[in-house]
């Protein structure tokens, strides 16, 4: 009978078994960490898009807006703005003025974004005006390491 369970050898022994599952094992730690990764890239790539779509709308706004109430020309010849939010600091998700942030949920967390319009007339005898919005996060890129912005101008003019 000793002879019969040696020269048998249809299964495998424990240490085959425990070195197996030790390598499926290191396998699956690797792939995890691989999906995590994975998630963090794709996470970031949702608030990279949703910057571009707050922008997009905001420059949308100002846009579709009276371009007379851009800018008011005052008696002394300065403009008085009713866009550009000289108070809102650039690229902050904690400013003072509350406009100044947007709040979106992404993947159920709900993310600040920091907002600065900034309207000039590049040309003074020309009433032609550049609009420039720019929208940030403190999220940052997994691979540059700085913070997610974006950065959108038009240009507009005043009709008389």
């Amino acid at each position: 009978m000793v002879q019969t369970v040696l020269l048998n050898k249809k299964g495998y022994t424990l240490v085959e078994a425990l070195v197996s599952l030790f390598i499926f094992a290191l396998v699956l730690i690797f792939m995890l960490q691989g999906f995590t990764v994975a998630y963090k890239i794709n996470f970031q790539k949702l608030i990279k898009d949703e910057t571009v779509k707050i922008a997009q709308d905001e420059i949308e706004f100002i846009r579709n807006m009276d371009p007379n109430r851009i800018y008011d020309i005052n008696n002394d010849g300065s403009f008085e703005d009713v866009v550009n939010r000289t108070d809102c600091p650039v690229c902050s998700t904690e400013p003072t003025v509350p406009e100044c942030v947007i709040t979106r949920q992404v993947r159920n967390v709900n993310i600040k974004f920091g907002k600065q319009v900034i309207v000039n007339q590049p040309d003074p005898t020309a009433d032609i005006f550049r609009v420039t919005v720019t929208i940030c996060t403190d999220y940052k890129d997994f691979h540059t390491g700085n913070k997610i912005t974006h950065t959108i101008s038009t240009v507009i003019a005043r009709e008389e």
